[in-house]
């Protein structure tokens, strides 16, 4: 079901791909309009008493336009203290890449994606805590 999410920039950004059940937690995009959207379940493993998953299992990555997105496969999430850093390692048609959103206290980085050997800065749209 498509769903209605307000940015930063106070543009609206209908998403048709939102897995059930799974919640926003970031929302980049680059300036040639390729967005990055993370989703996870909003509940941690230890609420299920499962301890062979991690509550960062959960996290999935799409990528592309708003037209066609595309599943990458999340290999690594990292969470700093710092406030909330969150570094993603993935793979998408066999290249790694990593993506980095900043804490929200960081007023001057920017999120970044890091592919195929270049390291190019995000727009952040959306962060969790932004609802």
């Amino acid at each position: 079901m498509p769903q209605n999410i307000a940015l930063t920039n106070g543009k609206v950004l209908t998403l048709r791909e939102i897995p059930e059940g799974y919640k926003i937690e970031y929302i980049a995009s680059r300036t040639n309009g390729e967005y990055f959207y993370v989703v996870h379940t909003p509940c941690s493993s230890v609420a299920h008493g499962d301890q062979s998953t991690s509550y960062y299992d959960s996290f999935r990555l799409h990528v592309g336009s708003l037209e066609e997105m595309r599943e990458a496969k999340v290999e690594e999430v990292c969470r700093w203290r710092n406030g909330g850093t969150t570094e993603i390692a993935y793979r998408l048609e066999d290249q790694f890449g990593q993506l980095c959103f900043p804490s929200l206290h960081s007023k001057t980085e920017q999120p970044s994606n890091t592919f195929q050997g270049r390291t190019l800065k995000l727009i952040r749209l959306v962060q969790g805590r932004d609802f």
